[in-house]
């Protein structure tokens, strides 16, 4: 089961994670014992992170974290070349989807993330990417970069 969330746009970070059913599980109860209803950092009382955290050591689970700022590109080359910024953000999220989604039918995702593989709403996994997201745990991959290229520009990012 995979997760995904950009939990702040202008953060440009999207988080994916993969775990089995029991985290799901597990993160849905962590939510309850700790009296929350997202694992949205910019959201949270601080002192609920500690619940949270001592809570989800007990469970294995695997974090990418995507550096892109899609909104930044995209904004960009619209003001460069005069191309909508909706085209443009097709192209962008269809780039992101082939690189994300590889090995990926089906995940759960917030609104922000309009990636091809986007199945199902933000459930416990997608609450979870947002912790591993603000906290940028697991893997970090900048795609900064081969996003602009695919889209066309190169220099000054």
């Amino acid at each position: 089961m995979f997760g995904i969330a950009m939990p702040d746009w202008r953060d440009g970070v999207i988080a994916v994670v993969k775990a089995d059913e029991s985290v799901d599980d597990a993160v849905r109860y962590i939510m309850s014992s700790c009296g929350v209803s997202t694992l949205n950092i910019a959201e949270l009382p601080r002192y609920k992170l500690s619940c949270i955290e001592t809570l989800l050591r007990n469970y294995r689970y695997e974090s990418i974290i995507y550096i892109t700022d899609i909104y930044g590109i995209v904004n960009k080359i619209a003001l460069k070349s005069g191309i909508s910024r909706s085209t443009l953000f097709n192209e962008a999220w269809s780039y992101l989807s082939k690189h994300i989604c590889g090995g990926i039918d089906s995940a759960q995702c917030d609104g922000e993330v309009k990636l091809s593989c986007c199945r199902s709403s933000c459930g416990a996994l997608c609450e979870l990417a947002k912790l591993e997201a603000h906290m940028r745990r697991g893997v970090v991959v900048d795609l900064t970069r081969k996003l602009a290229e695919a889209l066309g520009i190169s220099q000054n990012l």
